[in-house]
């Protein structure tokens, strides 16, 4: 992107410079250097000299990006609203020479649908400096996303006008679930993806607004509340706000009046804000604030899911020796989370990750391994209790709890291998093991018959493993292979490795 700096010098902010001040607009409270580095996948140096080169454009404008050691990077919050305006600006006066992901053009599309119902094809064609074939090839891919990944009807064209086919509450559903995605994605009140998705109908100044009296009634209240609930608290009462006065048909719910702090909350946004929101709005909001966290002051786990849970950490700590009792704050947010979770499950509202957009876990497979088998005991039980699956993001958002919680690894069973004159037997054995069992069965050495005494000494394993039937002194189970084995073989082996492993829990 160009801007013409105060002096009249040119000067070209990069893709990542430009979502770097999003990044810090979308973070009120600070981010520090080390994060900005983790989330953009470049060197601290790397990310000072972009945040200088976006300064060097906001000074000429009379602004700046702070830094303090205990916030990090920040914007004044008086800056902020007129920074978005700016972005705002030259991204509509520079269009013709930025180039667009194909996600940034289809969230653009999107919010040209959503936001003003009946847009013109043209129009927004124009608007994006693309071809009209380009927006209907954009078009066919929305409908297989809502189709596939929310369930809803997608996008249609009408005499040259674009439709959402769903009625005013899908269409909510929808973008909250967009909402939803980005921000526990990235971790922020406004990125990227929702910049392009929103650019239309929102800017920054007006969800810095509905942010600001959400943390404050939180203060007030001392009500403790995550960041990214407070940021889709925000996102979702603005939105149901500009909607209502764009829309005047949803009035298939009726407010019944609560008497807890959620309910509270609304009534205090509505008042504060003077929102005049429909009884139909406040029920609806109650209802999606609800099931993301926002703490109602009751109870949220009803019996039949404390059963389930109790359940599961059985499972996990008998199999994995994963426990969360050791973490009290972790143990209470990871059943508050997976109560939200049935709630979004019964609704068919579960959060979806925006195709484009990066995993939250990190880190190879084999390190995922444990958790994966352990969150499929849990996504197993709830499809069993409910009978609807756990989608891949969420399943995902239940494995960094696994991940914060930790597990042991010790419960490997260690296995010295016999390769005897046959090499190729070694190396075949190995790698069918490291397949079917990583997690399991961790190989500690290997060696020639001649030698087992000496190494069974040395590495203690749990179990040998060997081409032939072996007569030793010391009483170490074996697994006899000559060659590798069947699937009915392998249930087998499985079977034989689960009893050593509760022998060695044991």
């Amino acid at each position: 992107m160009i801007y013409l700096t105060a002096e009249g010098e040119f000067l070209l902010l990069s893709s990542r410079q430009k979502t770097i001040i999003l990044y810090v607009l979308g973070h009120p409270e600070g981010v520090s250097g080390k994060k900005l580095s983790e989330h953009f996948h470049a060197s601290e140096k790397t990310i000072r000299k972009d945040l200088s080169m976006a300064n060097q454009w906001l000074r000429s404008e009379g602004f700046e990006i702070r830094a303090s050691q205990r916030n990090g990077y920040y914007i004044a919050g008086e800056n902020r609203g007129r920074i978005n305006d700016l972005l705002e600006e030259q991204c509509y006066f520079v269009k013709g020479m930025e180039s667009q992901t194909p996600l940034e053009r289809r969230l653009s599309v999107m919010d040209r649908a959503l936001g003003r119902p009946g847009s013109s094809l043209d129009v927004i064609a124009e608007y994006l400096h693309v071809p009209e074939n380009t927006i209907y090839k954009d078009i066919s891919y929305m409908e297989k996303l809502f189709e596939e990944e929310y369930g809803l009807p997608g996008m249609v064209v009408q005499n040259h006008q674009i439709y959402m086919k769903a009625g005013e509450k899908e269409i909510r559903k929808l973008v909250f679930r967009i909402i939803e995605g980005c921000i526990v994605t990235n971790g922020q009140l406004m990125d990227n993806s929702l910049y392009h998705l929103m650019r239309g109908i929102v800017n920054l100044k007006e969800i810095n607004t509905f942010y600001q009296y959400v943390v404050e009634f939180c203060k007030e209240r001392k009500i403790v509340v995550s960041d990214q609930v407070l940021y889709m608290a925000a996102w979702k009462i603005f939105y149901v706000n500009v909607r209502r006065e764009e829309t005047h048909f949803m009035e298939d719910s009726e407010w019944i009046f609560r008497q807890d702090q959620l309910a509270d909350f609304l009534q205090y946004m509505n008042q504060t804000l003077f929102l005049e929101m429909e009884d139909c709005d406040l029920e609806f909001i109650y209802q999606e604030l609800e099931r993301i966290g926002f703490p109602t002051g009751k109870d949220e786990t009803d019996e039949k899911l404390r059963e389930l849970l109790d359940g599961f950490y059985h499972q996990v700590n008998e199999k994995y020796q994963i426990s969360f009792d050791e973490n009290a704050e972790l143990k209470a947010d990871f059943e508050k989370d997976v109560a939200c979770l049935v709630k979004r499950i019964l609704s068919d509202s579960q959060i979806s990750r925006i195709p484009g957009t990066k995993s939250v876990i990190s880190g190879s497979d084999e390190e995922n391994e444990i958790p994966k088998q352990a969150v499929g005991i849990l996504t197993d039980m709830l499809f069993n209790e409910y009978g609807k699956k756990v989608n891949s993001f969420e399943t995902e958002r239940l494995l960094e709890y696994i991940h914060a919680v930790g597990w042991k690894t010790e419960t490997e069973l260690h296995v010295l291998v016999i390769y005897g004159a046959d090499k190729g037997w070694y190396h075949r054995v190995c790698r069918w093991i490291g397949e079917k069992f990583r997690g399991i069965v961790q190989i500690c050495g290997a060696c020639p018959l001649y030698l087992l005494e000496d190494e069974c000494i040395k590495v203690k394993p749990d179990l040998v493993i060997t081409p032939q039937t072996m007569d030793v002194q010391f009483q170490i189970p074996q697994l006899v292979f000559s060659g590798v084995p069947s699937e009915t073989e392998e249930r087998r082996v499985y079977t034989f490795l689960e009893g050593i492993m509760k022998n060695k829990n044991h």
